[in-house]
């Protein structure tokens, strides 16, 4: 891909929507992993930090984003558990969930309004 590294997430919204799923290795990488994200992706939490994280509940519940933390020891760790936890594989098999689209804010006002 061709986009400057401080518009890396914009560029991805862009382009594709968001990705499925990021893998944060870097404490630094956090707030661009969430925000190249799309409805219904998966933040995958690796790196750990001593700072305080913080994320936007109200748009990570809109838009059904998932953060999974996990904790590693060596990279066949990392390999089996990012596995196991990402991609739903558990000795060879896999397993796929379909969930319905986000609501729309549009979708929630209207209902909020009308008690539906």
């Amino acid at each position: 891909f061709d986009a400057p590294t401080d518009k890396y997430d914009q560029w991805i919204q862009e382009q594709v929507r968001g990705v499925h799923a990021a893998v944060v290795v870097a404490p630094v990488a956090y707030e661009q992993a969430r925000i190249s994200l799309r409805s219904g992706g998966k933040l995958i939490a690796v790196a750990l930090t001593v700072e305080k994280l913080s994320f936007p509940i109200f748009e990570t519940v809109l838009r059904s984003v998932q953060i999974i933390g996990t904790v590693l020891g060596t990279r066949q760790d990392m390999s089996r558990d990012v596995s196991r936890r990402f991609f739903a594989v558990a000795e060879n098999k896999t397993s796929a969930e379909t969930y319905p689209p986000p609501p729309t804010i549009s979708r929630c006002y209207f209902a909020s309004q009308y008690n539906i």
